[in-house]
């Protein structure tokens, strides 16, 4: 199969993908958050007392690289850990209510810059990235 037709396509996502990661990046520090807090504050915030290993695997991060993530939040103020009631081999984790005011932050740039960026397509140009973004995804779990 010829690669070549499909590499120009290819390093466009990839432009794209970086270049949204850099603007979103610069937002964050201006919260004084990094990149990494908003998905974990949004996932405790929907499932408070996630475990964390479970955490970790919604993320697609390992346990260890969870547990440094968790501790330097824990440290801010953003969150706590609680052992499990009933088996202490499992940490449950929670958002402060300093962790809520920060989730609320983020939310509002992470919102205003997916606007900000995509405010340029009309409803009709919308839909088809995202039946184009679907079919792709669909072919990485076939192909995974």
């Amino acid at each position: 199969m010829e690669t070549s037709k499909y590499n120009q396509a290819h390093q466009m996502l990839m432009r794209l993908n970086k270049k949204y990661f850099v603007m979103m990046s610069h937002r964050m520090e201006r919260l004084n958050a990094h990149t990494d807090l908003p998905p974990v504050l949004f996932i405790i915030n929907d499932k408070p007392g996630i475990p964390q290993n479970k955490l970790a695997a919604k993320l697609h991060i390992q346990p260890g690289t969870m547990t440094v993530r968790l501790k330097r939040m824990e440290k801010a103020g953003l969150i706590e850990r609680k052992a499990d009631d009933t088996d202490a081999r499992i940490t449950r984790v929670y958002l402060t209510e300093k962790g809520d005011e920060a989730r609320k932050s983020c939310a509002v740039a992470w919102n205003m810059t997916t606007a900000d960026v995509y405010s340029c397509l009309d409803e009709q140009e919308l839909l088809k990235l995202e039946m184009i973004v679907e079919k792709l995804l669909e072919r990485i779990e076939e192909l995974d």
